[in-house]
Order: structure tokens, then sequence, then C-alpha cells
């Protein structure tokens, strides 16, 4: 019996060691099995949870600290990641900072994770959990971090502003179009996509449009452009932008294009800004003098404006109207028949722009010469009707014909020496007549067979026989300007001709109703003869030699 009590004593301290130990062990292995229960079940419901909004934040970096955007599915898949993650290995000291993540959860509070670069595996990120590491490809998350739905994130993901300021008003413009670039969180550049553009702001400006402008981030080249109904009408830097006023009315669309490439930058790109601007130009009306005598040219220019309707009328009908370089040209012959008076010129221009000149027309006392001529011409009334009516009916088709470009590079040249033996105006009474008529040219003393040249270039209407005028030559010079050549013996050119200054035209002669040799020279605007003497000594189209002021 002893025996007995005394073994089981012995039994019974062994398993109280024994219990000493497993105890412990099996109390730690419960908690163990705990543990890991119940981080599964919080991971689980961590991944579950995490529908609701993500932010990135990296020191020195590009985002946005703070700002959550919708992640959906992504916070899904990296939540999913994190939760089946194993444990990592690693020394903290080892370990570089690059980005954390904050999730927000659906009770509003939030669940951040840290993430670190691991110097010894450049293809994983280290993950700081709850008291632990976790290792997690690269790869999969940076196609989370770099996901189009979390653009919104990075600072630089909206490409720079323009601020831009004319008559104390400011506008901001963002770019209507864009090329743009940021780095993002896997140290890489991504193409992302820019804000819409809104509609460009409208600017008025009377003539050239003057601003000043700045960008939100300093671009390292810009180039402006300036358009006009889709056209390019200048192109240049800003230090050239000054020098360009437009030339008409219209609606300007002025286009910034910034190129930002700075070193180190974590973004880059190209971007355009574009501001309409309604340009009112202002007119300048030019004229060759304010007043005038009978059978001189009076010219109006019209400078700003160009290309639109610009007209001008007085008593004697409407002018001619044409493009002369940088001018709208009108003119305006006075007649040989005109009266001394202050005689005002209607102008109209653009859709309702409307001005006066007046214009003071002076007297003037022509030659008065009384002439006897028996020549059958003179005396034989139907033979000298009948040449009247050829001449006219000839004549007449070309009074109407006007050439697009004035082609005289200068005043007219003479076309040949000699003594002016019947000036311009004169008033002749043949035969004793009481009805004298004005001479719509010059006559100049010349031997026949003389050289006669072109006064100015042009074209040819006509050369040909005429039994008033002879051999007869016609030049039009452009613009309704015409060069009249009387009583040739011989001819050098023919109709359709193109005329140099100078070229010979053919020889002096007495053909027609010529009293004697000589050369009936005559200019012409239309069907209004001016003053050839006018035609020598300056240019008949001069816009310098005007007088210009401005009119609203």
């Amino acid at each position: 019996m002893d025996f007995f009590d005394e073994q089981m004593d012995r039994f019974g301290e062994r398993l109280r060691a024994l219990a000493k130990v497993i105890l412990p062990v099996a109390f730690l292995l419960i908690l163990l099995i705990c543990f890991l229960v119940g981080s599964t079940a919080h991971n689980k419901r961590l991944s579950a949870m995490l529908t609701g909004e993500i932010s990135l934040s990296a020191p020195s970096l590009i985002t946005r600290s703070g700002t959550y955007v919708e992640g959906g599915v992504l916070m899904d898949q990296l939540g999913a990641l994190i939760a089946e993650a194993k444990r990592a290995s690693v020394d903290k000291r080892d370990l570089t900072f690059l980005f954390s993540i904050d999730f927000k959860q659906a009770d509003g509070r939030s669940v951040k994770r840290m993430f670190y670069e691991d110097p010894q595996h450049a293809d994983s990120y280290i993950c700081r959990r709850e008291g632990y590491y976790v290792r997690l490809p690269r790869a999969s998350v940076d196609a989370v971090v770099t996901a189009p739905a979390l653009e919104g994130l990075y600072t630089y993901a909206v490409p720079p502003t323009l601020s831009l300021s004319s008559d104390k008003r400011t506008e901001t413009l963002t770019p209507a179009t864009a090329q743009w670039e940021v780095r993002m969180l896997d140290g890489q550049f991504h193409t992302v996509a820019p804000p819409a553009p809104g509609d460009a702001p409208l600017f008025e400006s009377q003539g050239a449009f003057r601003c000043s402008y700045k960008f939100s981030v300093a671009p390292v080249s810009t180039m402006i452009e300036v358009l006009r109904d889709g056209q390019t009408v200048f192109s240049g830097s800003k230090e050239e932008i000054g020098s360009f006023a437009p030339d008409r009315d219209g609606l300007y669309t002025y286009r910034f294009t910034a190129v930002f490439e700075q070193e180190g930058a974590d973004f880059r790109g190209s971007c355009t800004y574009e501001v309409d601007v309604h340009c009112a130009v202002p007119r300048h009306l030019g004229v060759s003098g304010s007043w005038s005598y009978p059978g001189e040219l009076v010219t109006l220019y019209m400078a700003g404006g160009q290309e639109e309707d610009f007209a001008a009328s007085w008593a004697f009908g409407e002018a001619g109207v044409f493009q002369y370089q940088d001018y709208r040209v009108a003119l305006l012959p006075v007649p040989l028949s005109a009266q001394s008076v202050m005689q005002p010129v209607e102008v109209r221009y653009g859709e309702q722009g409307r001005g006066t000149v007046k214009l003071d027309l002076k007297a003037k006392d022509f030659e008065v010469m009384h002439i006897t001529d028996n020549a059958s011409y003179v005396t034989n009334a139907d033979y000298n009707r009948q040449a009247q009516q050829q001449f006219s009916e000839r004549i007449a088709p070309l009074l109407s014909q006007r050439g697009e470009e004035y082609l005289p590079d200068g005043p007219f040249q003479r076309p040949l020496e000699g003594e002016i033996i019947t000036p311009f105006g004169a008033v002749r009474y043949i035969n004793q007549s009481t009805t004298g008529s004005a001479k719509t040219g010059i006559d100049i003393k010349a031997a026949v067979g003389t050289p006669v040249s072109a006064a100015q270039r042009g074209k040819v209407l006509l050369a040909e026989n005429l039994t008033m005028t002879g051999n007869t030559v016609i030049i039009e010079h452009g613009f309704g300007i015409k060069s009249w050549y009387y009583h040739l013996d011989t001819l050098s050119v023919q109709a359709g001709d193109e005329a140099e200054a100078g070229q010979q035209l053919g020889t002096s002669g007495q053909t027609g109703f010529a009293s004697s040799p000589r050369l009936c020279f005559s200019v012409s605007v239309d069907d209004v003869y001016i003053n050839p003497q006018t035609a020598f000594q300056k240019k008949l189209i001069d816009p310098p030699a005007a007088q210009f002021r401005v009119i609203e």
C-alpha cells in the first residue's frame, strides 16, 4: 500500500511539472491561433471596406497630401494585396521611406500604409503593417498609384495656367490643348489627360491688342500666333508681337504656345492657350489735296480696315475704288466743266462708317485760242460728223476698262520732246465760231517720223487708224487711268501688247484731223481727261504725299 501511494505521489509530481511546461506553451499556441485568426479576419474586413476614397502623399514629390479621390476597385486590389502579403524580415535602418497611402474607410476613419524602398530588392516595396512589415510586388503597387483614376492626386497633373491682363481686366486661361506628362510615384513620366478646355475669353480692342501675361509655372519658351478666319497673320516672340497691329476689323485669336522642359522638374510638355479679341481698326483717311482746279485728279486714301467696303461719291458721280499696297484708293477726276465751289465728297466704309471730305474747287483761266483752218475735215460738216461718230463708237467701250493693278512706278514721262503748241484746257474757237471747245490734252510740235514712246507701263488697248485722230494708240495703266497718242505716222505696237515706260509706240506724223505735224497726247481717268502736265510732275497715285486724319 505504501509502495502504491509512493508511486502515485511521484506520478502527480511529474504531471504537475509537465503541466507547468505544457500549459504556458498551450496558452501561447492558443494566443497565436487567435491572433492569426483575428488578423486574417481584420485583413478581410479591411479589404472589404477599402471602397471609399484614397489619398497619396510623398515628401518633396508631386502629390497632394490630404486630397482623397474615389479608388473603387483599385483599393480592393491593393487591400487584397496587402492582406495576402507575407511578413518580411527587414532591418528598418536599411529602409528609405517613399510614400504613404491613406485609405478612408466607410466610417470616415482612415488607415495609413507606409511604403519603403528596400535597397536589397528593387522589384518590391516594403509596406508597414500593424507592428510588422510585408513585402509587395513593385509592379502591382505601381499599377495602382499610377492609375488614371488617381491622376488628380498629383499636383502637376493639371497643366499650368496663364494669367492675361489687358485694359484693367485679367483672365486666367487654362490650356486649349496640351501634351502633358508628370512623374508619378513609380519615378516614371506618365501622360495625363488635361481638363476639358473652357470657352476662350473675349476681349475688345481698338487697334492693336496690348496685354501682359504670366504663367503659373515659368516655361522655357513661348511663341505667340495670331489667327484671323483660321489663317495665321502673325507668328513670333513676346518681343515681336509688339510690332503687330491688325489691318482690318474682325475677330482675332491670340494663341500662346508654351514649352515646359525644366531640368529636374516632375512635369514636362507643351500647352497652348487662346484668347479671342474683337479688334476695331482705326481708319485713317487721306486726301491728295484740300483744293483742286478743273482738269486735275483728286485722290482719296483709306488706311486701316483693308479689304472692306470703301466708296466715295460726289456731284460728278461714283469714284472708282481700288486696292493699292496697304490702301484703298478712290479716284476723283475733276471735269474741265467744274465750277468754282466747295464740293462735298461722301465717304462710306465698313458696315456703317460715314464721313465727308470737302474739296475747294477753284476757278482757272485757261488760254483762249482763235484758229483759222479751212481744211475739208473742218468745213465738211457731214464728214466731220461721221469721223466723230466713228471715234465715239470705237473708243466708248474702252473707257470703262480698268486694270486692277496700277502699273506705273513714278510720274509719267513725256512721250517726246518738243514745243507745246496747244496747252491743256485751252478754249479754241475755229473759223470765228462763237462756240469754243476745250482741249483735252496737249499738242506737241514734232517733225514727221519722230519716235513716240509710252509715257508709263501699261497694256495697249488700241493701236489702229481712225478718221479723226489718225493712227492712234491707247494704253491702260491700271485703275482706269489711260494715255492717248494721236496723229502718229507709223505704229510699232498692236492691241494686247504690254508696253514698258519709254518703249517706242510709233512715230509722230500728221494723220487724221491734224493741221500740222504733231503729237496730240492726253491722259484720262475713265471718261474724264486730266492735265498731262500734272502727270509729268508727280505720281498720280502717291499715298505718302497725302494728308491723313483719323476718322471714327
